[in-house]
């Protein structure tokens, strides 16, 4: 019995919720959140950074044979620590909830575009990088295990990349009076500030998970 109550109660509060979001959201278009042409953009991106990276490592890895490149190698391996893009993804993010918060600030959403759109463009060297040391590489026939895991890790980074540049579509300054920033602006304060402080505490928290490794 008590457990059969404690359902219902759930539920009902559960229903609540749903209806007090689609109260506050009814006005956000399905065209607010899709890139349509602009994904071209974020793939000329990633390849403008990504290539160059793989034949810099490919290159080096080949200049290795036969004198010292050493300095090359260090530049590598300093371009593929993940910490800066995690610093930057972090200060993006903390940018994008303070400009829910406030979305009528065009200077929030200059910096948090240009912060966003930088990590990504940094995420795809480090992209680069990881693929041309892994095809340099010479992996045995028998590793099926390690390839598999090498190839979810490159789409796992990809992906989170890729996230990177939706939030800055998302805010993009251009788009500040016509797409998801102008719905943002048009929700009112008691939703649009909890999920602006939900983001930037999200934001931090991680960071802080990541400074305790």
């Amino acid at each position: 019995m008590q457990n059969t109550t404690t359902i219902s109660v759930a539920r009902v509060l559960l229903n609540r919720i749903q209806a007090w979001v689609r109260r506050h959201t009814c006005h956000f278009n399905c065209s607010d959140f899709w890139p349509g042409r602009e994904l071209k953009q974020a793939a000329i991106v990633l390849a403008a950074w990504a290539l160059p990276a793989i034949v810099g490592v490919v290159v080096t890895d080949w200049l290795g044979r036969y004198r010292s490149v050493r300095y090359l190698q260090i530049s590598i391996q300093e371009g593929i620590g993940p910490h800066i893009w995690n610093v930057f993804g972090v200060l993006g993010m903390v940018l994008t909830g303070f400009l829910i918060a406030v979305p009528r600030q065009k200077w929030l959403a200059i910096a948090a575009y240009q912060v966003m759109l930088n990590t990504y463009a940094l995420g795809a060297l480090m992209f680069g990088l990881l693929l041309g040391k892994w095809i340099c590489v010479i992996v045995p026939q028998d590793a099926y295990s390690l390839v598999t895991v090498t190839r979810s890790m490159f789409a796992v980074a990809i992906f989170l990349n890729l996230l990177i540049w939706y939030v800055a579509f998302l805010v993009s300054p251009a788009r500040l009076d016509t797409g998801f920033m102008r719905s943002v602006a048009q929700t009112k304060p008691q939703f649009r500030l909890p999920f602006a402080l939900a983001i930037v505490l999200i934001a931090i928290a991680s960071l802080y998970v990541c400074m305790d490794k």
